[in-house]
């Protein structure tokens, strides 16, 4: 090769080979003259294929020293190698550099590599693991040992080259002490790309027994591992809890072969979609969380800046300095600083101290003209972050004499240090030794998520005079303000903003336009407003204007002060009110206002600081943390109450309030009860988390909440509370406590001594009464999903206690409310998780399984809960978190909480089901508002990440639209004939050792992703609990018929009347529950019981424990085998994945055999017992058709059999497309229909037929008075 010139090739397209043949070209060159000094290329392509840089294999440098040369070299990307059959065409690019000359003796391809079938890392070679965070890493005796861990600790390894086609699996041996319940993963990464949670394998929880234990995975997503070339490194992340010590023996990458999980009968199928493929969609989420600034409205041009040194998590340093010089023309007229800070800061000019700020949600604005000079300048600002994102964003805007101005805005001009050093603050200052600073977008961009109150200032004003008469007022009476300026009148309208201060601010903003200003002479002129004082304030006020044009206060024209006169009442709610739980003629029981049905259409209000509000509520809840309301000692800040009074009903002017008090404690009454606060196994307390088994935390808190309950019901808005929610100290829900130092809790003196009096009194047979260590409540029996009862009794009385002491807390207070407010208003709480929380098969420590109790206790009249985060996603029902039909039954009305992520707001990284366009949310929406309604369980809007999820205009026409018709059905006493019931029982969570192992359930999940592409992963859940509380609730919700939910405590007093009765987990009795049963069987209905029914009575387990509660004969399979069972239809039911020891098999004869084990033992199975027909299922995931025929064999009526999410009451019926295309549904009866969102009216039909889209969500109402309301609805539009 001669006349070498840039990139110089040579091609061959007659060629035919198998690249899986073959691993490694090899060339034989000598190089002159300078020639290959820099690298070439390989270039292949399959056919129809073209040449690309995906396709081709790196070259290195020529040696041009005139000698011949022998370089092998591999693919970079062996997966693009060997995928696409057979290599057609080669282009040979020796260098991509020119001149000199190259001779070539020989090119071949051969294969030289033999991988090993293993690659291990072990004793000989754990110091490759080079990179290690959140933990101490070292090797002890040969063994890789992790300690002083934290919160996401991981080790790495770099400057890998495998390929991944070799290996498939990740097996490690460890054995663990006091780690956390957070499981893990190992992550991976070819050339240019980051870790992901894509790119990963999810790892289970260890079990931290001391033992040696080996774990093998996968990745989550097999073609993300097999596509990207070589994998180059890899970071193992065993836990994501803080605490404990992690031994590691060995670590592997294998090649298993699939075969080899096969189990005699049971062939693995690769997973598959259970829905069709969702498209990609041009996603609507806010671009970086901007869409306001985006708008065209003024805002900072600054950036979010911090020190280098102020981290996210477990930060060095929390104080921060931060500083600019700068220079001035000349001296300024005016000066104004804004900004803010993540978490507090206090801003200095040219050494002076300009002002504070302690919330980062409201910037602070100062005015700095005397601070500053001509010439040299210096803003610094010193600000805290206590391990949160952190940062600070200003803005100096600066005017002259002449009208000109300028901002010095926070950028990357700015420097940084973590100390503070003399004279740091004014000119002149040495700061070349301090760093730069990191920046990023401000709020409204992600983490924030809120558009932070701006002001533009441009052609300040200077104010002569300002007044304001009367200065004695009434509250909710008019003022009137002037203001004297010199300057130029504005030529277009001018938001002021009324800023009234006394222990709290207050902010109202007036927009004027030019009928407001009236020239004078000399360059004056005067602006006049009226201002409605806040209707709930009363006491003297400082009050301030604030404008964009010019500021006024009492620095510049003398002090104005405003002294507000109480009212006794609202006068829009002059009249007491009754809100109460009715129980109606249909046996339902409703909210009524003043004796009437009301339908409450319930919000919760945005953050403070947003504004557009368009959601049509007639509820408002108004929430209250302790660092509100309660001050030091047993002061209530009145003020406080006050001020949120009135901001609420600033957004909701007719709307009652739902007051919520949260339990927890200020700062002085923390640090004055110690023994009172959570301490862990070693000892450690901690300083924000109470014991919830303290009486004297229950005492005390009670005592102020009545304290504050009296000022409310005194206070000019009382007649607007309508009711008081009990909020716990976990979020608002009465949640256990997660250790914050992944040791177990709680260890205080309060918590053991409730603990030894609790166990004394209901475990008796223990012997000790000493709270179990977090070893004990996590110990297992081997690979048993089951508990030996005896063994485990102080592990099961502890999972009680926690329930039991969280309830008794959260009652205490709710009692106490009920006893001041009386029957004239309700009390509600969070609280009863029982239908879903356990999915995890950890939980039993979160405190929700206490619900008896409560339901029988008479003190709460609502229960609360979010929608089930596995159940909220596209395609599924709105899965409901409580028992609602239990607690309707009890007479306490559930309300479902709807805290949807949706478009309107920036991407919710991590989305947990995020809709992602307008028409996704109103389908979700009115998705979740008719199952609410259906199941007469008010839905509660919460837009809980960004304040405008559900606000816009779209939405509020759907609320408005369901608020009608949801107050028909109450009017009319709809009832709602469900004939399926989920049975789920608290008492055998309570019973249950913590699930440590994962399954494939065979399901690949689809989730959309914020910029519109689809993410779809494998479902590998936990075994058991993951499939029987979230799986069967979504798909017997999808089997075409309403299905309610029931505590089975509860089932002796309140059966209901079902067709159908699935008992989900019912492992555990009592007599009670024994006595219920035998009545069902004397009913004709179904009773189908999945794994192990009736396994534990007592501490005594067995089979003919079964055998009494199911009428059924049992033997117990131990040798683990795999959860399926073979149908007589030759199809496959359960979870063939996952070997699960113990199983069950009926062993009754002449029953029904419906499918059998892989061992041939019966495991699917039905009998007559009385006049029920019993079924036993020894495998928990079910599917479709099995579900469609048991509810065919029970009689239940289907509405729709397209398996789409379904809910209907006896007027109402609602479809969520989880497949597009035609949908029929088949009413009870021929009635009128009438379409809810298009107002279309279909006349005495008992069939429905329609078309629709994927995720649509379609919602009709039936009724022979469908007229009626379609003539509400016309009148709403």
């Amino acid at each position: 090769m001669t006349d070498i010139r840039f990139d110089c090739r040579m091609s061959n397209y007659k060629i035919n080979f198998d690249p899986k043949n073959y691993d490694t070209f090899t060339y034989t060159y000598r190089a002159f003259d300078g020639a290959g000094k820099r690298g070439g290329e390989l270039y292949f392509s399959h056919i129809g294929e073209k040449f690309s840089d995906k396709r081709s294999w790196s070259l290195p440098p020529m040696v041009a020293d005139g000698q011949w040369h022998t370089v092998s070299v591999t693919p970079d990307d062996f997966t693009a190698f060997r995928t696409g059959g057979m290599i057609t065409s080669l282009r040979f690019d020796p260098t991509n550099s020119a001149g000199g000359k190259i001779e070539i003796k020989e090119l071949k391809f051969e294969k030289r590599f033999t991988p090993p079938a293993k690659i291990i890392w072990d004793k000989n070679n754990f110091a490759l693991w080079t990179y290690s965070y959140n933990t101490k890493k070292e090797v002890v005796d040969g063994i890789l040992t992790l300690t002083d861990i934290k919160k996401d600790c991981n080790i790495g390894i770099k400057k890998l080259k495998i390929d991944p086609e070799l290996y498939n699996t990740f097996t490690f041996t460890y054995r663990a002490e006091g780690t956390g319940k957070g499981g893990g993963q190992l992550y991976f990464a070819h050339a240019k790309q980051f870790y992901s949670d894509d790119r990963s394998c999810r790892i289970a929880p260890l079990t931290a027994d001391g033992q040696w234990h080996t774990v093998s995975v996968s990745p989550k997503d097999m073609k993300l591992w097999l596509t990207g070339g070589n994998i180059i490194q890899l970071r193992f992340d065993p836990t994501d809890s803080p605490g404990g010590k992690i031994e590691i023996k060995e670590m592997i990458l294998e090649k298993r072969d699939p075969d080899a999980l096969k189990k005699n009968a049971f062939e693995l199928t690769a997973a598959k979609l259970d829905a069709p493929q969702w498209p990609r969609l041009k996603s609507e989420i806010w671009p970086d969380g901007s869409k306001n600034i985006q708008a065209g409205r003024h805002y900072f041009q600054g950036k979010m800046i911090k020190s280098p040194e102020d981290k996210v998590r477990n930060s060095k340093h929390h104080e921060f300095f931060l500083r600019r010089e700068f220079e001035l023309k000349e001296k300024p007229v005016h000066g104004y600083l804004q900004f803010t800070a993540d978490d507090c800061a206090q801003a200095f000019v040219n050494g002076h101290s300009a002002g504070f700020s302690n919330d980062w949600r409201s910037c602070q604005v100062y005015n700095v003209s005397d601070f500053l000079r001509a010439g040299k300048n210096v803003l610094g600002i010193h600000y805290f972050n206590t391990d949160t994102y952190g940062g600070v964003i200003a803005e100096l805007y600066v005017q002259y004499a002449d009208g000109s101005s300028e901002r010095i805005n926070s950028d990357e001009n700015f420097k940084s240090n973590i100390k503070e050093a003399s004279g740091w603050d004014k000119a002149g200052f040495d700061d070349s030794s301090w760093a730069g600073i990191l920046h990023c977008a401000p709020p409204p961009a992600a983490p924030w998520g809120v558009r932070l109150p701006y002001r533009y200032f441009s052609n300040m004003q200077q104010v002569k005079n300002i007044s304001l008469v009367p200065k004695k007022v009434t509250a909710g009476e008019i003022v009137r303000f002037q203001i004297t300026c010199k300057g130029k009148i504005p030529d277009g309208p001018v938001t002021i903003s009324v800023v009234l201060k006394k222990n709290l601010i207050w902010r109202d903003e007036i927009t004027v336009d030019k009928s407001n200003f009236v020239p004078g002479e000399n360059g004056l002129w005067t602006l006049n407003f009226n201002y409605r004082v806040p209707l709930y304030f009363n006491d003297k006020y400082t009050v301030s204007l604030e404008s964009d044009i010019f500021s006024a206060n009492s620095g510049s024209s003398g002090e104005m002060t405003l002294d507000i006169k109480r009212i006794d009442r609202d006068p829009k709610f002059a009249k007491k009110n009754t809100f109460q739980v009715v129980r109606a003629a249909s046996g339902n029981p409703v909210f009524q206002l003043n004796g009437k049905p009301f339908f409450a259409a319930w919000v919760n209000p945005p953050a403070k600081y947003q504004s557009n509000v368009l959601i049509p509520a007639n509820v408002a809840s108004v929430i209250f943390d302790v660092k509100h309301w309660w001050g030091e000692g047993d002061t209530i800040l009145t003020d406080v109450l006050d001020h949120e009074a009135q901001r609420v009903a600033k957004h909701f002017p007719d709307a009652y309030f739902m007051w919520t008090l949260v339990c927890r404690f200020p700062a002085d009454w923390r640090s004055s009860n110690p023994g009172e606060m959570c301490q862990d196994e070693n000892g450690l307390p901690n300083a924000d988390r109470y014991s919830l088994a303290s009486l004297k935390a229950r005492q005390d808190f009670g005592k102020q909440m009545l304290k504050a309950i009296e000022y409310l019901e005194n206070s000019p808005y009382a007649n607007r509370i309508i009711g008081y929610r009990i909020a716990g100290g976990y979020s608002v829900e009465w949640l256990g406590w997660e250790s914050a130092s992944g040791k177990a809790l709680d260890f205080s003196p309060a918590g053991k001594k409730a603990f030894a009096a609790f166990a004394a009194e209901k475990y008796p047979q223990l012997d000790n009464f000493a709270v179990p260590s977090g070893a004990e409540r996590n110990s297992l029996d081997g690979k048993s999903l089951l508990w030996d009862q005896k063994k485990h009794l102080k592990a099961i009385a502890y999972n009680d206690f926690s329930s039991d002491t969280t309830a008794g807390f959260m009652l205490y207070l709710a009692k106490k409310a009920k006893e001041l407010v009386g029957k004239d208003k309700v009390i509600g709480t969070y609280y009863g998780y029982v239908s879903t929380l356990h999915h995890t098969g950890r939980s039993q420590y979160r405190s929700h399984y206490a619900l008896k109790k409560v339901l029988d206790s008479g003190a709460v009249d609502y229960i609360m809960s979010p929608n089930s985060y596995p159940l909220r996603n596209m395609g599924e029902i709105c899965g409901e978190m409580k028992p609602f039909a239990s607690l309707l039954k009890n007479n306490i009305i559930p309300v479902c909480e709807d805290d949807t992520r949706t478009h309107n707001s920036y991407d919710v990284k991590g989305s947990q089901r995020q809709t992602i366009t307008e028409k996704q949310t109103i389908a979700q929406e009115l998705r979740n508002m008719a199952i609410a309604i259906c199941r007469n369980s008010p839905n509660y809007y919460y837009p809980l990440i960004h304040g405008t999820e559900i606000s816009f205009p779209a939405m509020a026409g759907l609320i408005n639209n369901l608020k009608i018709t949801g107050q028909h059905i109450l009017d009319n006493d709809t009832a709602r004939n469900a004939q399926i019931a989920l049975v789920v029982s608290e008492e055998s969570i309570k019973a249950m050792p913590p699930v440590v192992q994962m399954a494939r359930s065979g399901i690949i999940d689809q989730f959309y992703k914020g910029d519109g592409s689809v993410s779809q992963r494998q479902r590998i859940r936990p075994v058991l609990t993951y499939e029987s509380f979230i799986g069967n609730q979504g798909r017997f919700n999808r089997s075409g018929a309403p299905v309610d939910q029931l505590l089975a405590e509860d089932l002796a007093d309140n059966p209901g009347n079902y067709k159908l009765y699935v008992f989900i987990n019912c492992f555990k009795y009592d007599d009670k529950f024994l006595a219920a049963v035998k009545k069902l069987q004397q009913r004709d209905c179904v009773l189908l019981w999945l794994y192990a029914p009736g396994y534990i009575k007592g501490v005594n387990s067995s089979t003919a424990n079964m055998k009494a509660l199911t009428g059924m004969d049992f033997v117990r399979i131990d040798n683990g085998i795999p959860a399926a069972v073979l149908r007589n239809d030759g199809s496959i039911l359960g979870t063939p994945a996952a070997n699960v020891t113990p199983m069950f098999a009926v062993n009754t004869p002449g029953v029904e055999i419906l499918g059998k084990y892989n061992n041939g033992q019966t495991g699917l199975a039905a009998v007559k017992t009385g006049k029920a027909l019993s079924i036993f299922s020894g495998v928990w995931q079910l599917d479709m058709k099995f579900i469609s025929d048991i509810l065919n064999r029970a009689g239940v009526f289907r509405y729709s059999q397209t398996s789409d999410p379904f809910e209907a009451n006896d007027s109402l019926v609602m479809l969520h497309a989880r497949y597009p295309g035609k949908k029929v549904i088949t009413l009870p009866r021929k009635t009128d229909v009438l379409n809810i969102i298009s107002g279309e009216m279909l006349r005495n039909t008992d069939r429905i037929e329609f078309n629709t889209g994927l995720h649509e969500t379609s919602c009709f109402y039936y009724g022979d008075d469908a007229e009626k309301l379609q003539d509400k609805l016309k009148k709403q539009r």
